[in-house]
């Protein structure tokens, strides 16, 4: 498997995984340093921490998660993937789903 088959195998469980509501299916994906910078919220640092967060996430929330790979570089030691995404949120306690569309950087590094 090449480096970009990777990036875009890793994805394909950090998406699989996060719409069966699998905290910590999700983690496999990430690293200890991993940061999430969700929107309109401050960041999520590290493994602890991303995991408190998707843990709260899938307590309250059912998410329907589709992924596009808009590009891939690979560098030496680093690489990014550049994503768009489109997923629907529905609250678990009831209410009107929410529906997002919006794109990702994600940086790897070796």
């Amino acid at each position: 498997m090449n480096d970009e088959q990777a990036i875009e195998q890793n994805q394909a469980t950090f998406v699989e995984r996060g719409n069966a509501g699998d905290t910590d299916g999700v983690l496999m994906c990430c690293t200890d340093d991993f940061v999430m910078m969700p929107p309109n919220a401050p960041a999520v640092v590290g493994a602890a921490a991303v995991r408190a967060w998707f843990g709260e996430f899938f307590e309250h929330f059912t998410a329907d998660l589709t992924t596009t790979t808009d590009e891939i570089v690979v560098d030496g030691d680093l690489a990014y993937a550049r994503r768009s995404f489109a997923w629907t949120v529905t609250p678990k306690a009831g209410g009107e789903p929410i529906r997002e569309t919006g794109k990702t950087v994600l940086v790897y590094r070796r």
